[in-house]
């Protein structure tokens, strides 16, 4: 029993297949470009959303592209973790 965290983080290094990553990856780029577009919109920015595609200042920027640290969960709950149990 005392060892149950090491086979349950075990289980998160399992890498998912680019179908399921992708499955969780969209509806967060959706919803936080919708987010960020009704947040500079209240600050009175001109924001543009087009799909995962903001437009502000002219220039576009790629929702997709700054979400794509999904990956990275893994890395962030071991470490988190870890420094928890030290």
């Amino acid at each position: 029993m005392r060892f149950w965290p090491v086979f349950l983080m075990l289980g998160f290094m399992v890498p998912l297949s680019n179908r399921t990553r992708l499955q969780i990856a969209e509806p967060l780029q959706t919803g936080l470009a919708t987010i960020v577009a009704n947040v500079l919109s209240v600050f009175g920015e001109p924001v543009g959303r087009q799909g995962n595609a903001l437009t502000v200042n002219g220039q576009q920027v790629l929702i997709a592209e700054a979400c794509n640290g999904l990956r990275m969960v893994f890395t962030l709950i071991l470490v988190s973790w870890g420094c928890s149990r030290s």
